[in-house]
């Protein structure tokens, strides 16, 4: 059974009512009457004019083979003089099988074998495709819109004429929706913020008589990227990326050797500190031992020689373990910042020093050009000069050259300070100079000593982020440079443009 309502037509298959799904059409509409005009069609009466269906599609989406059913509207446009339909009447088919409805402007007659259903589809027109206020011509196969564009209108049309406020559309932006649009009666669409690519518009079209150009037309455009949205753009970040991965991962690999090679040096150093200190500390200790056992079973009095030799070999003993001190200090104390005297510092070095054998038979000199104050690690700083005059002291000859000489001179260079401890000594031989600075490395045997002092002044100086070198020629003495950073709030940083 059908069923028509004011809602619309419905279907009754005996055990459940299901309303009738017609074609799109967002119009507001009332619903009155039904009639069948035996030839295959179905009329409605309802407010916005006289509806015809089709009895076919009607079975069929009783059937279920179809989601919905199309349906022609005629009104004011197709002779009517009222549109709006009236529920207060019957609508009927007269014995001359013409229909007839009453509407709110008189009785509306139909004659269904002559509704002027004869045309065909209408043809579709894109009209204007404009971006952002830049109008484009629509029928041009290589758009090209601007990177960063808005807003892209379209306006097209139906070229039927005959009732053109009842064509309707359908549209689709192939490249962003995924489906057609619903039917719409107005003939113009807006989209905003498309992504860099190429789309393309498509419109279909249909009359009063819902006669549909599925063909349609359509615009195909292409909304240019900036620079930085390009596929070069993304390829040079990807390999931009990976050079910098490969650079982090070498310098990890560079920062893992240099901690490998550290502790290597470490290694190493430790092993020939533990060989070198065990016999260093055992050699005057066996001395002491043994002078001490002669002079038990020496039956002269007089023990004043054994006293000698033991005290000497004390010393070379006490002399071995302020070196290991100092090593420690520099390798554990954090580094102070404070401002320093070399004048004093100087004078109470060689306090120190004085009971040296070679002290009192050298002259000694110092030459200050410093201007202002200079600002560092006074016991690291102590450290490296009282190495550097010591050495300076215990390798001299002063009994073989006429005037015997240590001068110590200090000036200010390139943001620091510069110290030069120079000799007239017997010298260093050129093949020993690049290994002066290693752990226990001994360029002569003539005189005792552990081989630590100049690799603390090593040690110490690079702790600081100076610098230091030596000039030596053999049988004339030998000079040391040190430069120094001086690390007051006004003192520069840099390195020194001569060393």
């Amino acid at each position: 059974m059908w069923l028509i309502t004011n809602l619309g037509p419905h279907f009754f298959d005996g055990d459940s009512i299901r309303a009738v799904s017609l074609s799109p059409d967002r119009r507001s509409k009332t619903y009155f009457d039904w009639v069948d005009d035996e030839t295959g069609n179905i009329w409605m009466s309802t407010s916005i004019g006289v509806m015809k269906l089709s009895r076919e599609e009607l079975t069929q989406f009783a059937e279920q083979k179809r989601t919905y059913v199309n349906f022609q509207l005629y009104d004011e446009e197709d002779g009517m003089s009222n549109k709006e339909c009236t529920g207060a009447t019957r609508s009927i088919l007269g014995s001359d099988n013409k229909v007839y409805l009453p509407t709110l402007g008189g009785v509306c007659i139909i004659d269904p074998s002559d509704t002027g259903e004869g045309s065909s589809p209408p043809g579709m027109l894109v009209r204007s495709f404009v971006t952002d206020y830049i109008a484009h011509n629509p029928y041009d196969n290589q758009i090209k819109v601007k990177p960063g564009s808005l807003r892209y209108s379209f306006r097209f049309s139906a070229l039927s004429l005959r009732s053109p406020e009842r064509n309707q559309y359908r549209y689709m932006l192939v490249g962003l929706d995924k489906d057609w649009s619903e039917a719409v009666n107005e003939g113009e669409v807006e989209y905003t913020n498309l992504s860099p690519g190429t789309y393309t518009f498509r419109v279909i079209g249909c009359n009063d008589r819902q006669q549909w150009n599925n063909k349609g037309a359509s615009v195909k455009f292409t909304v240019l990227p900036y620079f930085y949205q390009t596929f070069w753009f993304y390829l040079l970040l990807i390999c931009l990326l990976a050079m910098l991965l490969y650079v982090i991962h070498r310098w990890r690999l560079t920062f893992i050797e240099r901690q490998n090679e550290a502790l290597r040096k470490v290694n190493s150093e430790l092993d020939r500190f533990v060989y070198s200190a065990s016999h260093d500390l055992r050699s005057p200790l066996s001395s002491v031992l043994g002078l001490i056992n002669i002079a038990k079973n020496d039956p002269h009095p007089d023990k004043s020689e054994y006293l000698k030799m033991i005290e000497k070999s004390v010393l070379k003993l006490d002399s071995f373990i302020r070196d290991i001190i100092d090593f420690s200090r520099n390798a554990r104390l954090e580094l102070t910042n404070e401002p320093i005297v070399l004048s004093t510092m100087i004078h109470d070095i060689f306090e120190d020093l004085r009971f040296l054998e070679n002290f009192p038979l050298l002259e000694k000199e110092f030459i200050d050009r410093t201007q202002g104050k200079f600002y560092s690690d006074p016991k690291r700083v102590r450290i490296i000069l009282s190495n550097l005059i010591a050495n300076a002291i215990k390798h001299h000859h002063p009994r073989l050259i006429e005037h015997a000489k240590l001068t110590i001179e200090a000036a200010d260079k390139g943001g620091g300070v510069q110290v030069d401890v120079s000799d007239n000594g017997p010298g260093i031989e050129q093949a020993y100079l690049k290994d002066i600075f290693k752990m226990f490395f001994r360029a002569t045997s003539r005189t005792p000593g552990s081989g630590l002092g100049l690799y603390i002044v090593k040690e110490t100086v690079d702790r600081l982020n100076g610098k230091i070198s030596v000039e030596s020629t053999l049988n004339e003495g030998a000079k040391f440079t040190v430069w120094l950073p001086n690390k007051s709030p006004q003192g520069a940083h840099s390195q020194p443009r001569n060393s």
